[in-house]
């Protein structure tokens, strides 16, 4: 099949700053974008036998972090070498 691959330029930031707005229902909501580090060190505590991360699963990290956040409340994701393979509600 044929794919879509966009580009972000990383230094773009927007012009209403650093945070996303959403409305749902007449509400709008507002929360901090991803100016901030998505993987702290802390986050990179590996708690199991095999300590060692490699930068592949790491960028994986990022990129479910990302995708899950923009789902519904207690979603997981299943990223593998930079693709979402799937994202489900928890509930």
């Amino acid at each position: 099949g044929n794919f879509i691959v966009l580009e972000a330029d990383p230094k773009y930031i927007p012009s209403g700053g650093m945070i996303d707005y959403r409305e749902i229902g007449g509400c709008v909501f507002a929360q901090r974008g991803h100016g901030d580090k998505i993987i702290t060190p802390e986050m990179l505590e590996v708690k199991t036998q095999n300590k060692d991360l490699t930068d592949a699963a790491k960028q994986d990290l990022v990129l479910a972090s990302i995708a899950v956040k923009y789902t519904q409340s207690n979603s997981v994701g299943y990223a593998i070498n930079g693709m979402m393979i799937g994202v489900g509600a928890g509930q």
